[in-house]
Formats: structure tokens, C-alpha cells, sequence
């Protein structure tokens, strides 16, 4: 079971569900983003299981279909169904370096499209960038293909040694950029999936680390540097420190 953390939001108490275990789980970051939007109710107990998180979202993800749904609505809703029972271990992601929303499209995408939750990244090369020739192309996938195939591009080897955190200051500024006012989103960064805020020009990743359950006033970082370095903050957005 994960544990739930309790704090205000906009006012409002809310819940949110902690991450106990290492791994890539976008299913704690989607349904956060839904508990903290009231698009979904929280469980009131303390604890819930991967089981009943997945059922919650099945049903909320079924209800979205009417008689007059669009067929692209039907496929993605179709596609998202049948990712659900795996969500919880993780879904496969290919980032591609135009944009922040730029994906390979995946099973994930049709869940969080038909949702309306935006799932972006900050691993975006920045168009003044010697590499961006060579790297605007590609996937993430096909870049390391590219680098087990010789002979390689030294732009490459060197633009991904010099993004260690999957992070770039021109990705981070279009993150703020592009972002809306309070809009919560699910970020990819480091093969980790995080829900986001935009609030006041600043954006924010929700701590749901259960190292973060029994710190009540530890709930945001600001996401500032490329460097990892994060600033803590409370449930109003004050510096927790």
C-alpha cells in the first residue's frame, strides 16, 4: 500500500498519494494531478493499494465515453484501458527534443489526451545549440542508436553528457514559458514521472516521496536549476526553509 499526505491546496484540503518505492510510476503522477484538480475524490484512509488506485482511474477514464464521443476520443480511451493493469510498473517513453510536449506517441499519451492532462519534459535542445542540427531529428531512441553505431557525431555524445539530468535551461525556460497559470501537468525527467504547478511564473514539483510523509511542511521544490539542486516549499508556495 502507499501512504496519502494531507495538506491545503488552493484552500482546500487535499490528499495525495506517496511514492514508497523507487521506480517510474506515472500512475501516482496522473492520479495526483486528478486529487488536486477535484477531478478525482482521494480515498479517505491513510493507505491505498496500486489495485484501487488503477480501478479509480479505469472508471473515470470509462465515464468519458458518451454516444456522441469523437472516434479519436474512442481510440484513445481504448488504448488507455489497456494500458492501465501495467500503469503501475511504468510505461514506456520515448522523449524526441523540439518541445516540451515532444513524444514519441505512446499508450500514455492516450490516457493523459483523453484526460486533458499534458505531459511534458524539459529535455529540450535549444535551437542556437551547435548540436541542434543533429539532434532536433531524433528520438531519444534513435540518438542512442546513433551513438552504438560508429562511426558517431561527437555533437551528440557531447550534448547528452553536458544533459545529465534530462534537463536543459532552454528546455527549463519553455517549461515556465508555455506552461499556463495553475495548470498541473505530469513531468518526465530522469525516467521519473513528477506532477508539476505552474503558479506565479514559477513551476513546481510536488514532493510525494514518502521520505516527504511525515514533513508536513515540505510539500513543492521549484524547479530552478538543470542541476537537480531543488528549493523547498510549503502548501501556500513559502519557502519551507
Amino acid at each position: 500500500s502507499e501512504p496519502l499526505k494531507r495538506f491545503l491546496f488552493r484552500g482546500t484540503p487535499v490528499r495525495v498519494v506517496c511514492q514508497s518505492m523507487n521506480g517510474p510510476c506515472p500512475l501516482l503522477a496522473i492520479c495526483n494531478v486528478l486529487f488536486l484538480s477535484g477531478r478525482l475524490p482521494p480515498p479517505s484512509t491513510t493507505t491505498v493499494t496500486m489495485g484501487a488506485l488503477t480501478q479509480r482511474l479505469r472508471q473515470l477514464v470509462s465515464a468519458l465515453l458518451t454516444p456522441t464521443s469523437s472516434e479519436q476520443l474512442r481510440f484513445h480511451v481504448q488504448d488507455a484501458l489497456q494500458l492501465l493493469p501495467s500503469l503501475h510498473k511504468g510505461a514506456d517513453v520515448n522523449v524526441r527534443f523540439r518541445h516540451i510536449a515532444d513524444f514519441e506517441p505512446t499508450a500514455l499519451h492516450s490516457l493523459v489526451d483523453a484526460l486533458g492532462i499534458r505531459l511534458v519534459h524539459g529535455w529540450v535542445v535549444d535551437p542556437d545549440d551547435p548540436a541542434a542540427p543533429v539532434v532536433t531529428p531524433l528520438s531519444y531512441n534513435q540518438l542512442v542508436d546513433r551513438l552504438c553505431s560508429p562511426p558517431t557525431d561527437p555533437l551528440l555524445q557531447q550534448w547528452l553528457d553536458t544533459t545529465p539530468n534530462q534537463l536543459t535551461y532552454y528546455g527549463l525556460a519553455c517549461l515556465h514559458e508555455q506552461l499556463q497559470e495553475g495548470e498541473l501537468a505530469v513531468l518526465f525527467q530522469n525516467n521519473h514521472f513528477s506532477t508539476v504547478l505552474k503558479r506565479n511564473r514559477a513551476v513546481y514539483v510536488l514532493l510525494n516521496d514518502v521520505g516527504y510523509l511525515d514533513q508536513p511542511g515540505v510539500v513543492w521544490a521549484k524547479l530552478a536549476d538543470v542541476s537537480g539542486d531543488f528549493a523547498f516549499f510549503d502548501q501556500n508556495l513559502h519557502p519551507a526553509y
